[in-house]
């Protein structure tokens, strides 16, 4: 009894923030899940990529081109509605991957947020960084920086391995080639690498999204800011 007198005591902002959270857990999706990939239409850029179904599939963005919105709108939607998928998301630190993915610009478009928003049923572990749902669907959010998991990673074979930050990555040509290309080549998987231009030029990511590339490594989509009707 004594614990909900407590309850009583604590500010507003708290409880509807415990309410929300139980929300996230307990009420199943009470939207239709299409909706999750409809609100990207009026993005065409955007959503070209992200619908593009093709092996491999890079996107060169400036910043505030909405890339990264459209990319975990589509991973939550397979994740949904696809029973026993596994899909990572990598960028450079885990903290990255937290700031990006997990919360998401303004705290408005990561799967955090998305999930509380639309009620959809799952378990957000904060601690592992990754999201497990009751159809036996799994998302994970890794960091190029933890090599234990990166290196435990790339040996991996999953529904879909995205790369963001990917002009940063210098281990990206080794695996496409070597490890996680082949396995992903077996379950018929898609590897996504998002980036921004870099002053860097070199890297499996500039090779395969330079304008004169020869490369034939997938579908290659350029996306501005400009594209963006939310910038």
């Amino acid at each position: 009894m004594g614990d909900f007198k407590n309850l009583r005591t604590l500010p507003v902002f708290i409880l509807r923030e415990l309410e929300a959270r139980r929300l996230a857990r307990e009420v199943p999706a009470s939207l239709p899940t299409e909706l999750l990939l409809e609100e990207l239409e009026e993005h065409e850029s955007q959503y070209a990529a992200v619908t593009d179904e093709a092996g491999s599939v890079w996107v060169l963005g400036t910043r505030r081109s909405g890339k990264s919105r459209g990319f975990i709108r589509r991973m939550l939607y397979d994740a949904v509605t696809l029973p026993d998928t596994h899909q990572i998301y990598v960028n450079t630190t885990r903290k990255e991957a937290w700031r990006i993915a997990w919360r998401g610009a303004r705290n408005i478009d990561g799967f955090d947020p998305l999930i509380r928003r639309w009620g959809i049923q799952c378990e957000m572990r904060l601690g592992n960084l990754d999201i497990r749902f009751p159809n036996g669907s799994l998302i994970e959010l890794l960091g190029a920086d933890d090599e234990t998991s990166i290196d435990k990673a790339l040996g991996g074979a999953y529904h879909r391995a995205w790369f963001d930050e990917a002009q940063k990555m210098p281990f990206l040509g080794h695996a496409i080639k070597n490890t996680l290309g082949p396995a992903m080549m077996d379950v018929g998987g898609q590897m996504i690498f998002t980036g921004t231009p870099s002053v860097l030029l070199q890297g499996e990511f500039f090779e395969v999204t330079r304008p004169d590339s020869e490369r034939k490594a997938g579908s290659v989509h350029v996306i501005s800011a400009l594209d963006n009707p939310l910038f």
